[in-house]
């Protein structure tokens, strides 16, 4: 939790920094800073982005910190930071002529239109609830995109292409997380190894992230997604595992020889997007339209999934969020839409619990507690001003 807090406070000190010391800088042309700054707008609305979703009212801080008197900051209401920061930053980013990709994993248009169809997305649902006009500017947003899935972010034929390190910044994926074999190795691939198994040359098999039977019993039959080594896998070199473990972060290389993967972490990919678009359409037009229906259907087309008929407007937003619940599992995504839509997937129903009341399978009840994280305490304990967050 202090990480979290900590790593997101850095990157938006380094953004307040940029932003006031770039158009200083006499070696750039208007046309560099201008890129520059919307490349730093863009990742300091990413950085406030998730601390308003994980703690709710944060301290907002736009300006470099020069002085002790400004380090104490009290917490600011989620809407504002919206309005005044998150947004803001992303419309300005929108303008700057960016390309649409960078082959080297760098903000992209592609990037900050889908961060901006996200923000809108979940500005439309909880807490804020803004409602129809966010819906509007989602499926905008998202829709930009969605029209280059063929050309520019097209879908992969096969799954385990995804784990192929010569595709990194290619294809679907929009915008990640970049790791190398040098400088900074993926952490998540010995993380979803089973526990000491020895398949692998890692010597630590954490077997820390690992999906639970209930949760592969409640895909659809056939779906692809669930066979042998494409979103999971039970064995490896004939040694059967007992059970299904993540496939999503296996680097054979790193697996096999040199525990060094380089496999980047997804933020945005198209399918993402896609059913961020098939969502808000449908929710800013009373009902799915065409091109919802078809992205849904391209979707379920890669699983093997027979296409959906016609369905009103709660029955397919219910099958967008069954998509995004299979296709995004294990990318960082799902939480964040229990606590926007205060809907919570059941594993054994197969239907949407209220967040607040949902016993999972552990046994635990969700309260209201849980939509937020704690403030951190070394945050209360050095701020005196901060509050901590209800139930904490």
């Amino acid at each position: 939790i202090d990480t979290y807090w900590q790593s997101a406070y850095q990157g938006i000190l380094r953004c307040n920094v940029a932003l006031k010391q770039i158009p200083g800088f006499s070696v750039l042309n208007e046309t560099q800073k201008a890129e520059f700054l919307a490349e730093v707008r863009a990742l300091r609305a990413f950085y406030y982005f998730y601390l308003v979703r994980m703690f709710g009212d944060v301290p907002m801080v736009t300006e470099p910190i020069t002085s002790l008197n400004d380090v104490n900051t009290p917490r600011t209401p989620v809407k504002q930071i919206y309005d005044q920061v998150i947004i803001p930053d992303l419309l300005e980013a929108e303008k700057a002529p960016l390309p649409w990709r960078r082959p080297n994993g760098e903000v992209s248009r592609g990037f900050v239109k889908a961060l901006l169809a996200d923000v809108y997305l979940t500005y439309a649902g909880f807490p804020v609830n803004a409602g129809q006009s966010a819906y509007v500017e989602s499926a905008k947003r998202s829709k930009e995109l969605v029209d280059l899935r063929t050309s520019t972010f097209p879908l992969f034929k096969e799954y385990r292409e995804m784990i192929l390190p010569s595709n990194k910044n290619t294809g679907e994926f929009i915008f990640q997380v970049q790791f190398d074999k040098v400088n900074r190795n993926n952490p998540l691939t010995p993380v979803v190894l089973p526990t000491f198994a020895g398949i692998s040359r890692y010597a630590n098999e954490f077997g820390g992230l690992v999906p639970r039977v209930e949760f592969i019993r409640s895909f659809e039959p056939n779906d692809k997604r669930v066979a042998e080594k494409q979103y999971f896998f039970t064995e490896y070199n004939g040694k059967q595992l007992g059970g299904h473990y993540i496939y999503k972060w296996f680097d054979k290389v790193a697996v096999d020889s040199d525990t060094r993967s380089e496999l980047n972490f997804s933020i945005y990919r198209m399918p993402d997007v896609m059913l961020m678009y098939a969502e808000a359409s449908n929710r800013a037009e009373g009902s799915p339209n065409q091109l919802a229906k078809d992205v849904v259907n391209e979707i379920r087309a890669r699983a093997t999934l027979a296409p959906i008929g016609n369905l009103n407007s709660e029955a397919f937003e219910r099958e967008v969020w069954n998509q995004r619940y299979f296709e995004l599992s294990f990318e960082g995504k799902i939480w964040f839409d229990m606590v926007r839509t205060r809907k919570v997937r059941n594993d054994i129903t197969k239907q949407y619990d209220d967040f607040i009341g949902h016993r999972n399978v552990f046994g635990a009840t969700f309260q209201e507690r849980n939509l937020l994280f704690p403030i951190p305490l070394r945050e209360i304990q050095t701020n005196p001003i901060l509050t901590q967050n209800t139930g904490f």
